[in-house]
């Protein structure tokens, strides 16, 4: 009996180990803030601040890995990339970098991230860093010349996209070559781009043509060149990647787009300009330049949340309801299952022994 409950309390333990993370049933965003420089998860259906904490200076760019649940920040002022434990909602490490990253993009299988580094004289960031995740050396550079203020990846991470304003490129990269596949001309200054969650699209907004661009994944086609009211700035897709949204900042309207057709479908009034679009659960996460956070229906063009924060956001992602995010912190390595095996071996051999003496006897 004793070796059965030994061998029991080890598979159960082996199991909650394996198992440990979070099942979220609420929708969460993780938010970067100025104005104190810190993290905010925000519960979006209770529409309260969940936790926050400190990340260093001069936050500006947060992107999550929900599959390793961990999430990566940019510490401007302090030179490093943050990664952050979003089960615990705390700062795991850091990545030292050589100036000043602006920017980020996750490689396949989180095993690298891609950041533009600001050059601590100049102020130029000219290419885009590569730094492995486990060492936190940077064991790549890709060269793209003038600044690259903006940085996406594909759903699948497969692909990096580098948005340069002042020339006018959107820059297609090979995540695992790190070969640039694409350069494509836009016709005026870029503000944003998003690429849609089917991987199938990306769009841009062009805020000195008052127009929102939306082209095939590889930037061969423009499929469509939407007008809309007035110098827009930020865009995202639909989780469904149906719809385009796209965010006018001196009418204050986010704009609602058919994907597929081009059309606008309607439009949606906000009493702040927006600065940075998400969305998550039907709803349109918008940011403004006040402590709030804002939730819209894009179907009935109405606002339903107003959620307040305390704090001025900078950057945010969401995280869906249902999404899981496993312990960063922990998990089962070789040793546990060696050492698991070796006295699963022994119980079975010693049971063995003990119903032979039993026949015998």
């Amino acid at each position: 009996m004793r070796s059965v409950g030994l061998a029991s309390f080890l598979i159960l333990g082996i199991v909650f180990t394996s198992c440990q993370g979070v099942n979220l049933d609420h929708t969460l965003v993780y938010l970067v803030n100025r104005s104190p420089d810190e993290v905010l998860v925000v519960d979006v259906d209770l529409e309260q601040v969940q936790r926050r904490f400190m990340a260093g200076e001069g936050l500006s760019d947060i992107h999550l890995y929900p599959e390793q649940g961990l999430g990566y920040v940019t510490n401007q002022h302090g030179g490093t990339i943050v990664i952050v434990d979003l089960a615990k909602g705390s700062v795991k490490r850091e990545l030292q970098t050589p100036g000043f990253p602006l920017n980020l993009a996750i490689g396949p299988g989180g095993k690298e991230v891609f950041s533009t580094i600001a050059h601590p004289d100049t102020m130029e960031a000219l290419g885009v860093s590569v730094f492995d995740v486990e060492t936190g050396e940077r064991t790549g550079y890709i060269e793209l010349g003038n600044t690259v203020h903006m940085l996406r990846s594909s759903p699948d991470r497969h692909l990096i996209y580098a948005l340069r304003a002042n020339s006018a490129k959107v820059y297609i990269i090979d995540a695992q070559t790190k070969e640039v596949l694409r350069v494509r001309q836009l016709s005026h200054s870029p503000s944003d781009l998003a690429v849609s969650p089917d991987g199938k699209w990306f769009a841009v907004t062009l805020t000195q043509a008052d127009t929102v661009q939306i082209y095939d994944a590889m930037g061969e086609t423009l499929a469509h060149s939407v007008p809309v009211t007035d110098a827009p700035q930020n865009v995202t897709f639909s989780e469904d990647s149906s719809l385009v949204m796209a965010a006018d900042m001196r009418t204050r309207f986010v704009h609602v787009i058919d994907t597929l057709t081009g059309e606008t479908r309607g439009k949606i009034r906000f009493d702040m300009a927006p600065t940075h679009l998400s969305f998550a659960e039907g709803l349109i996460l918008v940011s403004v330049d006040a402590p709030f956070l804002f939730g819209a229906d894009p179907l009935t063009l109405e606002v339903t949340k107003r959620i307040p924060l305390n704090s001025l956001p900078v950057d945010f992602e969401a995280l869906p309801r249902g999404a899981i995010i496993p312990d960063s912190g922990r998990s089962v390595g070789p040793g546990v299952l060696v050492a698991f095996g070796v006295i699963a071996f022994l119980f079975f051999r010693n049971r063995g022994k003990k119903k032979e003496k039993e026949t015998s006897g």
